[in-house]
Formats: C-alpha cells, structure tokens, sequence
C-alpha cells in the first residue's frame, strides 16, 4: 500500500494543474489516466479511488483564502521554548 500511495502522488504534478481549473472530474480522470501509464492496475485504481467524493466548494475555498505568514525559526523558536 505505500508503493500505491508512492506512485500515486508521483503522479499528482501534472494532475494538479487540471485541479486549478476547479474541475474536479476532469482532474481525477487525468489523474487515472496517468496512473495506467505508470503501470498501476485497473483494480488498484478501483480500489484506491473507491470512495473519493468531490470536494465540499465551501471547504475548497475556505482552504484557499487561509491568511499565511512568514516567521523566522529564531522567533518561532522564541515564541515556543521556555528559558529553563
């Protein structure tokens, strides 16, 4: 099952860029087809994509406007460590 998993996410890059355009099944197609390409069975696939569902949108855009921040690892360091 981690080979799957290995394989799989191997084959994520190109797939990611179909994700973009916010077409969830053409990206999932893209993202089998890939993945015969690599060698992975049709049952593994089956197995594998089982239970995948299309993503809640309200979550998906929740996700994509989550505030970022850049902190240093001296002042993440200061924030999190105690001066014993």
């Amino acid at each position: 099952m981690p080979l799957l998993l290995l394989l799989l996410l191997c084959c994520l890059s190109p797939a990611l860029r179909a994700a973009e355009s916010g077409d969830f099944a053409a990206w999932l197609e893209e993202l089998k087809s890939e993945a015969r390409s690599s060698g992975i069975s049709e049952q593994t696939l089956n197995l594998a994509f089982a239970e995948v569902e299309t993503p809640i949108e309200r979550v998906v855009e929740l996700d994509r406007s989550q505030p970022e921040f850049v902190q240093t690892f001296t002042g993440y360091m200061q924030n999190r460590m105690s001066q014993a």
